[in-house]
């Protein structure tokens, strides 16, 4: 991940401290780097535990290469990282943190969706919501 050098103009003329500009700058390299749903659903995998490129296309049910694709656009982000064991490529998140925050907005989308009553299948979205609220509490 690049940090910027200067900061956007705009936050600059609202007062934003320098540094605080630059980290808004990395946070929006990192929401572009999880804008995609088969990287989101790599981190949630991988939230679990550190798993090889096979396991998660298996896991996934996407192809190796579409696999790869993603790990190399969040390792490049610096989201995960890898460790060879013999020709075996492990990857793993860097910080548990960004599992934990993709948990707190999937938990927000249901919460929102059901406020609104929008016709969701509410029970996938159950299971997801508890499976990041029990993950939640372990870590």
């Amino acid at each position: 991940m690049q940090v910027p050098d200067k900061p956007t103009d705009d936050l600059q003329r609202r007062g934003q401290p320098r540094d605080l500009a630059r980290l808004f700058a990395l946070q929006a390299q990192f929401c572009r780097a999880l804008a995609n749903h088969h990287r989101l659903a790599i981190l949630h995998a991988l939230g679990q535990q550190e798993m090889c490129v096979g396991d998660l296309a298996k896991t996934l049910e996407v192809p190796i290469h579409t696999v790869s694709q993603h790990l190399r656009v969040l390792k490049e982000e610096m989201l995960v990282s890898a460790r060879k064991d013999g020709q075996t490529v492990y990857y793993s998140i860097t910080n548990p943190k960004f599992s934990e925050a993709c948990a707190l907005i999937r938990q927000g989308l249901v919460e929102q969706h059901q406020a609104v009553s929008e016709a969701l299948d509410i029970g996938l979205f159950s299971a997801v919501e508890r499976n990041d609220s029990e993950k939640a509490s372990t870590g």
